[in-house]
């Protein structure tokens, strides 16, 4: 039976955004802003955290396997609305080492990692959570263009994966210290959002703790009836 639906009568979404940019540039700082985060840490990216006496749990993934457990454990967690991917390519990696075996990877076997990989992106998408992935960033040629995107094996899956993001955005840090959230792209840079409530490009106050907490507040009250006033007769 088919369900004809009202976008105004769509519930406020979690959001799927990917922060990529430099290694050790802040990233997984600014992805422990979002709500009760937990951190599935691919990199021992979160030991640096504890010097900036930011306080989050983790867990340390090593295999395939961990990243298995970990989603049949915090998939209906109440305890932790967003679950921080970190990094992307850490989990990548353990993909390919458990689909390879001791033969090592072939085409087909290519063909099994990328479906594989799809599949876990699309589980922890739909469980209702905010989903954070934090990435690695790459030059890609692109028309003549080193296009700056992120850091994913072959040419279709990095694709894929941005089709599957609410927001892919891009951070870095000038020289003069000032930090940059860019979610809009240009011939340069590859970015993108799906809600038209932000700027092209967000200044990141460096002490700011809820700066993705308050992104999402902004994409919700976006979603929050208009009230239309009564024609003046």
């Amino acid at each position: 039976m088919i369900n004809i639906q009202n976008t105004a009568d769509c519930p406020k979404p979690s959001l799927v955004l990917c922060l990529y940019g430099l290694g050790k540039s802040g990233k997984t700082t600014l992805a422990t802003t979002a709500p009760k985060p937990l951190v599935l840490d691919g990199e021992n990216g979160v030991k640096g955290l504890r010097t900036s006496a930011i306080s989050v749990p983790y867990v340390a993934i090593r295999t395939w396997k961990d990243i298995q457990e970990c989603y049949e454990a915090f998939k209906d967690n109440k305890d932790y609305e967003t679950i921080i991917i970190d990094p992307l390519g850490a989990f990548m990696d353990a993909l390919i080492d458990d689909v390879a075996g001791p033969s090592g990877m072939t085409l087909q076997k290519w063909g099994i990692a990328i479906e594989k990989f799809k599949k876990f992106v699309r589980a922890w998408t739909l469980t209702g959570k905010h989903v954070i992935f934090v990435a690695h960033d790459t030059f890609t040629p692109d028309d003549g263009v080193q296009l700056r995107s992120i850091q994913l094996p072959g040419k279709e899956l990095p694709k894929v994966f941005r089709n599957m993001m609410d927001i892919v955005g891009y951070y870095a840090v000038e020289n003069n210290g000032k930090r940059t959230l860019q979610l809009q792209p240009n011939m340069k840079i590859d970015a993108g959002t799906r809600f038209n409530c932000f700027p092209p490009i967000m200044e990141v106050p460096k002490d700011d703790r809820e700066f993705i907490t308050k992104m999402i507040a902004t994409i919700h009250a976006s979603y929050e009836p208009a009230k239309i006033e009564a024609p003046k007769v």
